[in-house]
């Protein structure tokens, strides 16, 4: 693990953060969860993910194909899904993670992460980022 990429690590775990991202000449940081903040960025047309250290604490699929379609450069994740390392492998981003799990549970613990479930079988960053986009705003009508 590269130095920078310890030191966002260490920004997670020492500031309660839920992932920070450090860019080639900005650091960004977040409390919210989900993928929320990489939504944020990628609508944002913020580059501080392009090239990128991420230190995340949960990283399933649908995060890992947001940070993808980001060009992020390396990854640490407390939790990892087994389908977010897949999407890692496949696209030879380094990836370090604490805890290896089959899948990320949702909020109720009742079963799969509504996003990771959203983009199970996608495989393209741009794809999945138009499908998680129309899955919150399903879910902000009321539909799941």
């Amino acid at each position: 693990m590269t130095d920078i990429l310890e030191s966002a690590k260490e920004q997670l775990h020492n500031n309660n953060f839920s992932i920070v991202i450090v860019g080639e000449n900005d650091v960004y940081t977040s409390t919210k969860h989900g993928v929320a903040p990489l939504l944020e960025i990628l609508d944002g047309g913020d580059d501080v993910i392009k090239n990128s250290f991420v230190a995340d604490k949960v990283v399933g699929k649908a995060a890992a194909l947001l940070m993808v379609k980001g060009g992020v450069k390396e990854v640490y994740a407390d939790i990892i899904s087994s389908h977010a390392l897949d999407v890692f492998e496949k696209y030879k981003i380094k990836t370090y993670y604490g805890n290896l799990v089959e899948y990320i549970i949702n909020r109720d613990k009742t079963g799969m992460c509504p996003m990771e479930k959203a983009v199970l079988e996608v495989d393209e960053p741009n794809t999945a980022y138009d499908v998680l986009k129309k899955k919150i705003a399903e879910m902000r009508k009321g539909g799941h």
